[in-house]
């Protein structure tokens, strides 16, 4: 069975064994879920074969759903918007709203304290704690310590490696959701907008504001996947079009949840200025590579993959390993693979996706959102990995898993000058983009109808 499907059965179990511990009335299996599935992802080799049918593993929403926090709206209209600071492009030109942008982490807020516009600013990191009586975090453990050492518990949640996991993230987000309260207690949030509500942040963010019964929407970022995407717990789901749309559904999401508007990529927008700046000079063949949080053997076969089959050309081509966000131990990890003198690591936030892009004549992917930008702007992807449908492509596209097919491809890119551009011509999305969405609404006339109906 696919390592997706075993993450969702040990998920399931996770939040079935943890279900009735609650801070403050919050549940803590799901505040931490997404944290949980990284860090069960790093140990599949441990876990043995399945015997759960597929058919009701995929019934992702429906499972998850007795574990969701039940959305019921309260707040008036007239308080402000919470929106993640790295979002401010999204609120130009709203001057009828208020808004309030929150930063995660140190790094965020110093990038967005320079602009005299991004105000009110408030790093998550820096708040006062709400005055929670200590005796509910004391009950929150208790609770788990009982489940810990209880007979009936699964062997899998009995692991000291766990345990110490799991004590260590419970006292971090429990600070945390009483850094929320004390925001939501100082501010009239009456909504909140973020491109991820199930991540670490986001989700601790969404879960106050439900209790505190604020409208939540989660606005889609990057192409989904069966892991990290679901299931959806915001009041209203932004999607980039009726393929994402489909997508959802499949997994048992709720139609009336979900509204299609064009794809926005925020850190592109950020730093498209700075980027039109800097024009790449090399006359190398750029090849652009996007890395994803799959684990150390899947990154290191693509990495040496790809290396050794750039070898043949190491005077003419050029390679940018471009990190994800989440590996941040990325250059200490990978640095020893690259073998060719043109070959690089870049970190994530060192230099603007769009100017890599634009510097780009291939780009190569397992399933990156790069891949998804990259043929909006018109350039030719190439998939790594075993050949399989891409979601919100017409067709199935090319997949390269082996040196002599990516090697095989590159020659033919480089002895041809009119090859990548008929390639590019096959790779086709499902729906037109950059169109509103039929009712020719803007995002936030969708955002008010929705909160208006709730």
């Amino acid at each position: 069975m696919e390592d997706k499907w075993k993450i969702w059965h040990c998920s399931y179990l996770f939040m079935e064994t943890f279900c009735r511990v609650e801070y403050i009335s919050l549940p803590l299996s799901f505040l931490l879920l997404r944290s949980y599935q990284k860090h069960i992802r790093r140990r599949l080799r441990n876990i043995p074969p399945l015997r759960e049918e597929k058919k009701d593993l995929m019934r992702i929403q429906e499972r998850c759903q007795p574990y969701l926090i039940p959305t019921r709206p309260s707040t008036p209209g007239n308080g402000c918007t919470l929106l993640r600071a790295s979002w401010y492009p999204l609120s130009i030109g709203r001057e009828e709203r208020k808004f309030l942008y929150l930063a995660h982490h140190e790094k965020e807020y110093k990038q967005m304290v320079g602009n005299q516009l991004c105000r009110p600013l408030v790093n998550v990191r820096c708040l006062p704690e709400a005055p929670i009586p200590e005796r509910e975090e004391m009950k929150v453990m208790k609770q788990l310590t009982h489940i810990w050492t209880a007979g009936s518990t699964p062997s899998l949640f009995k692991r000291p490696v766990f345990i110490r996991w799991m004590k260590g993230r419970v006292k971090t987000y429990l600070k945390r959701v009483r850094q929320l309260y004390y925001l939501f207690e100082h501010f009239p949030i009456m909504e909140v907008i973020y491109g991820s509500t199930l991540n670490a942040n986001g989700v601790l963010v969404t879960s106050v504001a439900q209790k505190m019964g604020a409208f939540t929407v989660n606005m889609q970022h990057g192409v989904f996947g069966e892991v990290g995407h679901l299931p959806v717990n915001a009041d209203l789901q932004l999607v980039w079009g009726g393929s994402h749309k489909e997508f959802l559904t499949s997994y048992g999401v709720p139609e009336e949840k979900i509204e299609c508007i064009p794809p926005l990529f925020m850190q592109s927008i950020a730093s498209e200025q700075s980027s039109a700046k800097r024009k790449g000079t090399s006359k190398k063949f750029h090849l652009l590579v996007a890395l994803q949080p799959l684990g150390f053997s899947s990154n290191r076969y693509m990495i040496e993959t790809i290396e050794e089959a750039v070898r043949d050309f190491s005077n003419r081509v050029r390679v940018s390993y471009k990190l994800h966000p989440d590996q941040t131990n990325g250059v200490k990890l990978y640095s020893g693979l690259l073998k060719n003198k043109h070959s690089r690591l870049v970190t994530h936030g060192t230099l603007p996706l769009p100017e890599l892009m634009s510097q780009a004549d291939l780009i190569i992917t397992a399933f990156s959102t790069v891949a998804y930008e990259g043929i909006l702007k018109g350039k030719p992807v190439l998939f790594f990995g075993k050949k399989r449908p891409i979601y919100y492509l017409q067709r199935t596209p090319s997949f390269v898993y082996q040196v002599a097919a990516i090697r095989r491809f590159l020659r033919r890119a480089l002895q041809n000058k009119q090859f990548l551009s008929i390639y590019r011509q096959g790779l086709v999305l499902k729906e037109s983009p950059g169109q509103k969405n039929k009712t020719g609404m803007s995002v936030w006339d969708v955002i008010d109808r929705h909160r208006a109906q709730c």
